[in-house]
């Protein structure tokens, strides 16, 4: 429950969703500060999720640490997923106004690294968490709402 905690407080969720509002004010971030951004507000939620999930589980150190590494992998493609979908898709697919990050000058993985960069890292985070998924056995399920998601 500690990880979970951390992860949606100032050193996590709250704490990347802050520095993403405040640099909305600023022209320009670099790669590495959108990186931290996107790690803090959004990935460390489903690694403390992961682990908490194979913790609760009974699972041992090891396997713990592998599962916060897949979760990791996940909720930076969701991130990026969520920037791309911006760009890529309707309002009638998203439920809301395209282009939503352009107009509030957000900076997101399309804006910092490109539209092929970020198609790019977003297919490499994927394929990774599934092919780390696919060595546990009933993992199935988890890869195949993966895949139903994945979708660009």
């Amino acid at each position: 429950m500690l990880k979970i905690a951390e992860a949606a407080g100032v050193g996590g969720m709250i704490g990347g969703q802050v520095r993403d509002v405040l640099w909305e004010k600023r022209k320009r971030i670099s790669k590495k500060e959108l990186i931290e951004i996107h790690h803090n507000k959004t990935a460390k939620m489903f690694i403390a999720a992961f682990g908490a999930g194979a913790a609760v589980a009974g699972a041992n150190k090891t396997i713990i640490k592998k599962m916060e590494k897949i979760g990791e992998r996940i909720g930076l493609a969701f991130q990026i997923h969520n920037d791309l979908q911006d760009v890529l898709w309707t309002s009638e697919q998203t439920g809301k106004k395209s282009g939503g990050d352009a107009r509030n000058n957000k900076h997101t993985y399309v804006t910092v690294f490109g539209l092929e960069a970020a198609k790019t890292k977003y297919a490499v985070l994927v394929n990774e968490a599934i092919e780390m998924l696919q060595q546990y056995p009933n993992s199935k399920p988890v890869i195949d709402i993966i895949k139903q998601f994945a979708k660009i």
